[in-house]
Order: structure tokens, then C-alpha cells, then sequence
């Protein structure tokens, strides 16, 4: 199955930085100075935080497709794939009144 045109672009924050400042985010700390480069060093922390978080929904994403074409084919069960504490997740026990 060919994804390459379904999967996303690999570093978002570093792309969107590139596009919008013509520079990456480790160049822009170099070319400022005082209030500048605070405001450099954050959007480029702002990057990295946005492709790290790209990366693990990423990941997520791939896991669970992974989990469903598992399911569809009946080599695995689709809560199997999870972890058991989200398995558990949301349940609560029953609450009695006294």
C-alpha cells in the first residue's frame, strides 16, 4: 500500500518558520540581538515543540492503523494494541449510596 502521498509533512514548526521567515529556526538566533533574540529563541522552541508533537501524533496515528489493518485481517483484536491502562481508561467503579 503506497502512503507516501497520505503521510504528513515530516517537520511542521521547522517548515512553517522556513516559509514565513525565509530562515530555520537555529538561524534566526543568530541574527538578532536584545528583545530579538528572546523572541527568535522562542519560535524556534515554539518549532520544535510543534514537530515533537507532530511526530508522536504521527506515530499514534501509524500505530493504530497498524492495530485496524491487524483487526480487519483477524490476526488481533482492536483493544489489543492499546495499553492496558487506556484499556481501562474512563471506567469507573460503580458508586453505592449509603
Amino acid at each position: 500500500m503506497d502512503t507516501s502521498a497520505t503521510q504528513p509533512s515530516a517537520a511542521p514548526g521547522f517548515q512553517m518558520v522556513q516559509q514565513a521567515l525565509g530562515k530555520s529556526p537555529s538561524e534566526l538566533r543568530f541574527h538578532h540581538e536584545g528583545p530579538e533574540m528572546v523572541l527568535a529563541f522562542l519560535v524556534g522552541r515554539a518549532a520544535r515543540h510543534l514537530d515533537d508533537v507532530h511526530r508522536q501524533f504521527t506515530d499514534a496515528a501509524q500505530q493504530a492503523a497498524t492495530t485496524l489493518t491487524r483487526a480487519v485481517a483477524g490476526t488481533t483484536s482492536i483493544n489489543s494494541g492499546r495499553p492496558a491502562a487506556l484499556r481501562h481508561a474512563g471506567r469507573h467503579p460503580r458508586r453505592t449510596s449509603g
